[in-house]
């Protein structure tokens, strides 16, 4: 799928967070404003850099970040079919285990027609390949 100026764009954890290490968000809010869709599952991923002491200022500009409200936080809810793609992508239904936050990002993206926002595309590609999907 081709991406376009409507298109919803689901950050995973380590596309997030390389912009929140070189402190340049902006790129982000300039790109995609109105359109970034953060998982709730991600935030709890970058949450756990405040205690440690070089990632305690990547989780205060992620605050920064969330009071900007540039973005929508998005959830899943135990019975829809997001989680359940969710819980495939988790737990490895299709190879490869995927982490909470990327496999959030895409079990979202697949559900809403969107677009990961993933700077581990070869990964990323191989298990959408291996699920018979086309994004």
């Amino acid at each position: 799928m081709w991406m376009n100026d409507d298109s919803l764009v689901f950050f995973d954890n380590d596309c997030l967070a390389s912009f929140l290490w070189v402190q340049r968000t902006d790129i982000i809010d300039t790109l995609f404003k109105g359109r970034i869709r953060i998982p709730s599952e991600v935030i709890r991923e970058i949450e756990k850099l405040q205690f440690t002491p070089s990632g305690s200022r990547v989780y205060g500009d992620l605050l920064k970040f969330i009071g900007g409200h540039t973005y929508a936080q998005v959830n899943m809810l135990v019975t829809s079919e997001t989680f359940k793609i969710y819980r495939q992508l988790t737990g490895g239904h299709f190879g490869r285990r995927m982490g909470s936050g990327e496999a959030a990002a895409l079990a979202h993206a697949k559900q809403e027609n969107g677009v990961v926002a993933s700077n581990i595309s070869v990964t990323l590609r191989t298990s959408v390949a291996r699920m018979g999907w086309s994004l």
